[in-house]
């Protein structure tokens, strides 16, 4: 008799499942999670609280204008544990019996190009990446057949 798995015949052992796939989203959603409070500290800057009278007339807008672009930086750090899991499940599928294993290359070429996303959005610090549009396709090109794969 066989056991079925969410990650069958992936990366287990002896039919127990290994937990870097299932415990990286967690990591990446936590991370999230934590970040979204420093989108809540923009807000507490605008409430005009009486201790914000402290600060020169300037220096509350300077500091709410760096508020706004820590988030971006923290998304990014999420989304490497995201990178981690789409990798994983890359080999996963490549080493799978259930999915065609052609559907686990561009699941790692996706996760490589999220990975060099990430750093380029550290790198340029800005809000915008300005290689997203090229490195969108490799992305896109990962996803695309897997989620047609499941639908049909």
């Amino acid at each position: 008799m066989r056991n079925y798995v969410v990650y069958h015949n992936g990366l287990t052992k002896k039919g127990n499942l290994k937990p870097q796939p299932v415990l990286t989203p967690i990591f990446q959603s936590a991370i999230i999670a934590i970040n979204l409070l420093s989108q809540i500290l923009s807000l507490q800057i605008l409430n005009n609280e009486a201790y914000l009278n402290t600060f020169q007339p300037l220096q509350p807008a300077a500091f709410f204008l760096l508020s706004l672009k820590v988030p971006v930086q923290g998304y990014a750090i999420g989304l490497l544990f995201f990178v981690v899991y789409y990798i994983l499940i890359g080999c996963v599928i490549l080493k799978s019996q259930m999915e065609p294993e052609l559907m686990g290359i561009p699941h790692i070429i996706s996760g490589a190009g999220i990975l060099i996303n990430n750093f380029t959005m550290f790198r340029s610090g800005r809000f915008t990446n300005p290689l997203f549009t090229f490195l969108a396709i490799p992305i896109f090109i990962g996803e695309i057949p897997f989620c047609l794969w499941l639908y049909i």
